[in-house]
């Protein structure tokens, strides 16, 4: 019986021995495996331990992002100042102006009996118009005309805009082609204290 107990030790002892070892590259899989396991674990443990920002904190910091998008207020630009004459924007580019008188001597409604007519300053042939007055209203202007009707002096309203916004409406008489039927209109509203304007239609 001895013997035989030293034969099963013997035989399991070589059995034990011809194992074969583990691979190279079975030990590196297993190495790696076991690093990323332990690398998940402490990364999701800190990410767990992180607080989390308080509403309060978001809040402050998303309020000067907003202060900055708003939009600044407009500054409410004035309105241009209006011409101090509206003499000369009135005319269109069609017409020249010819001067006559001083403007001191007065307008309509002056009395012209004492003052003699102010002379026309043309130098050369052309047609002309004469225009009698120039309302923002167009009520005016039509009461001028029909006072030129009584007097035996037919006019027309030309109503005009000026700059898109401020309307005008010219009594005008004419057109002559002589200087001579021209200046007879003139003194006769002249002698009813009516100032006239001459104006010359370009070519």
């Amino acid at each position: 019986m001895p013997r035989d107990y030293k034969r099963k030790m013997a035989s399991s002892s070589t059995k034990k021995k011809t194992k074969k070892p583990l691979s190279a590259w079975t030990g590196l899989v297993i190495g790696l495996t076991i690093g990323l396991a332990i690398a998940a674990f402490i990364y999701l443990r800190s990410d767990q331990q992180q607080p989390a920002p308080s509403a309060e904190k978001v809040r402050q910091t998303a309020q000067p992002v907003t202060q900055q998008q708003a939009p600044a207020p407009q500054r409410e630009i004035p309105p241009l100042p209006k011409p101090r004459f509206d003499f000369y924007t009135i005319l269109p580019e069609l017409e020249v102006f010819i001067p006559q008188r001083d403007e001191k001597e007065g307008g309509n409604g002056s009395d012209h009996k004492n003052q003699p007519l102010p002379q026309v300053k043309v130098g050369d042939k052309g047609t002309y118009i004469l225009q009698a007055g120039s309302f923002r209203q167009f009520g005016e202007a039509d009461n001028l005309k029909a006072s030129l009707a009584l007097m035996g002096v037919e006019s027309t309203i030309q109503t005009v805009t000026i700059n898109n916004r401020d309307t005008w409406h010219r009594v005008r008489i004419g057109p002559f082609n002589g200087l001579n039927a021209l200046n007879r209109i003139r003194k006769k509203l002249w002698r009813d204290n009516i100032d006239t304007m001459v104006l010359k239609i370009k070519p």
